[in-house]
């Protein structure tokens, strides 16, 4: 059947059926951060229903007045002073790109499914930065490098924080920044194994946590390895010498001694700058229960509530909170506006029990 409408063959529906068809094929590491934080629907936009330390709402930093504010083009952000941040990021498919498609003979032409292919991975890219907002969300939470556990939106002169620790509690009970030789990188002088015991002491003590995960990054975990304290100790459990002490031998090794599963994360993000970036940063070290910590709270964004069911766009839910828009324009140049927008916030209600080193 000829096609005389874009709207025919490119619908929100099938976009969100392609993502998911995606992800069942794709070998795509897992978000480590979703074992921890469940996904959550929510009604309201207010910071009193996200938690953070003893059940306590989430504060907000203060800004200016007349705050609401977009960000960026990719991943734009707006914020309220007291509501979750919305973020919201779309291409355009121009009047040329819209009769390409139409000149398709058929729904079974091939360049018409090349096409619609390009359409679909543009889409996927935009829903996937939509999941790593939510994945960078969880890991400032997991592994604060400043001590504090602070969320924070920083692009194009605006920042923006939401400080799930503001009387700084849990950096003095639950942080521990290495200093001197003791820092993992003195490999003649350091020893990462009595820290880690440490740690799991102080957890005991602190929460009564029962700490059976520890998550690091390769580099860390390099650093263990080079430690001479470290090689001494695996040498010692083999009785006898060994060339070179390999990153599983301390794997096996920390899993064994301290009953815990070391999951080594090394997951990436292209940032606004375009920058490679970890998610788990590098020298740090978090110890955790294997348990839920929080939730990765989202509601309902504008497109979902505003637009889902009416004629002016056509709109589907890919997940629990990630709205995917398709907008045909009603007038000249005619154009096709594809929008994936997420409103979403961690609560941290389990943050008593998470523990973390700055190991350099």
């Amino acid at each position: 059947m000829p096609i005389t409408n874009l709207d025919q063959v490119f619908t929100s529906k099938a976009i969100v059926s392609n993502y998911n068809k995606y992800l069942e094929t794709a070998n795509i590491q897992p978000f480590l951060g979703q074992a921890f934080f469940e996904d959550k629907k929510q009604d309201s936009l207010k910071l009193e229903f996200i938690k953070g330390k003893a059940g306590l709402p989430v504060v907000l930093m203060p800004t200016a007045f007349d705050s609401e504010v977009t960000i960026r083009d990719r991943i734009g952000v707006s914020i309220l002073n007291d509501e979750m941040p919305l973020f919201r990021d779309s291409f355009i498919i121009s009047e040329k790109e819209r009769r390409k498609i139409i000149e398709a003979q058929s729904i079974d032409s091939p360049y018409l499914t090349a096409t619609l292919n390009e359409l679909y991975d543009d889409a996927r890219k935009l829903i996937m930065g939509a999941d790593v907002v939510a994945e960078r969300m969880r890991m400032q939470l997991l592994a604060p490098v400043t001590g504090k556990p602070i969320i924070s939106i920083n692009a194009n002169g605006v920042d923006r924080s939401y400080n799930y620790d503001p009387k700084g509690e849990w950096s003095k009970t639950n942080f521990k920044k290495l200093a001197g030789t003791s820092v993992w990188t003195d490999y003649e002088n350091a020893d990462p194994i009595a820290d880690i015991e440490a740690m799991i002491s102080q957890a005991s003590t602190v929460s009564g946590a029962v700490i059976n995960a520890i998550i690091l990054t390769t580099k860390t975990l390099n650093d263990i390895m080079k430690c001479k304290k470290v090689q001494g100790y695996i040498v010692s459990t083999v009785n006898g010498t060994v060339a070179r002490i390999s990153k599983k031998a301390v794997i096996d090794y920390i899993s064994s001694e301290f009953n815990i599963t070391v999951s080594v994360y090394d997951k990436k993000f292209i940032d606004e700058k375009g920058e490679v970036k970890n998610y788990f940063p590098d020298d740090m070290v978090t110890l955790i229960p294997n348990m839920k910590v929080g939730d990765t709270c989202y509601t309902a964004t504008p497109e979902e509530t505003d637009l889902m069911g009416g004629s002016k766009a056509d709109v589907s839910v890919v997940g629990t909170g990630t709205a995917v828009s398709v907008i045909t324009e009603n007038k000249v140049p005619v154009r096709t506006q594809t929008v994936v927008s997420e409103i979403v916030l961690p609560s941290y209600e389990g943050m008593d029990f998470v523990f973390c080193i700055k190991t350099a």
